[in-house]
């Protein structure tokens, strides 16, 4: 069933139109019964155009940020403690892949962290540099955009990038409406990392074994320079 995505006691069943949706239905209920599987009318949504699951907005289009979600964040006061950051930083990660270069804008407020225990109530001195960067991890999600739907008959290109600190990609297909954003990928590189690259080595063989792990399998990487496609 590829038109299903299960999530434990989640199920999203995606379809291109109605009476395609009732026969995806008719067999994941069939399949529901032939387990036992037993559900709750009251918190199951049928038929609708889009649907709010597992922190997403999931539309015809592709998937995005709940609105709601943006708003916390591009509303949270700036954190006063390591604690305060750091559930601050652990919103942003989830919708990591939706920012490019996040990886690279929170590099300066994850160095708070560092050593730091959960419940570390430690004030936090900011600096500009930090407090810069705290914004536009804010601004950078509210400005995020909508991840389209992989098409199957769409050609694939990864755009790389790296920094003296971070690593960075982004996956997108083309389609007669244009390239179109599947993903973004961003990861802080660690010191031994760090003096290992520099911003001439987007294509060394480091970057593109940490990008296959991101990357559907058979998928055939063509890096292209910075700013394109």
């Amino acid at each position: 069933m590829d038109f299903c995505v299960p999530y434990f006691d989640d199920v999203l069943v995606a379809s291109e139109d109605e009476d395609q949706h009732l026969s995806h239905l008719r067999q994941v209920f069939q399949r529901f019964e032939e387990y036992g599987v037993v559900l709750n009318a009251s918190k199951c949504v049928l038929g609708e155009t889009s649907v709010k699951f597992l922190g997403h907005l999931v539309t015809a289009e592709g998937i995005s940020p709940l609105p709601e979600k943006v708003m916390a964040i591009t509303n949270f006061p700036k954190p006063e403690t390591v604690k305060e950051l750091r559930r601050f930083l652990v919103i942003c990660t989830f919708y990591r892949r939706f920012i490019p270069h996040a990886a690279r804008t929170q590099a300066v407020l994850n160095n708070y962290l560092k050593g730091a225990k959960k419940n570390d109530r430690t004030p936090i001195l900011w600096a500009e540099e930090s407090a810069a960067a705290f914004e536009k991890c804010k601004n950078d999600l509210a400005e995020a955009t909508v991840l389209y739907h992989p098409s199957a008959d769409a050609s694939l290109a990864i755009v790389v990038d790296a920094s003296d600190t971070a690593v960075g990609a982004a996956l997108h297909q083309q389609t007669s409406k244009g390239w179109q954003p599947l993903a973004f990928f961003s990861e802080t590189l660690s010191p031994a990392q760090r003096s290992k690259m520099a911003r001439e080595q987007q294509k060394d063989s480091q970057l593109q074994d940490i990008l296959a792990g991101s990357c559907p399998t058979s998928l055939v990487l063509q890096p292209f320079p910075v700013g394109q496609p």
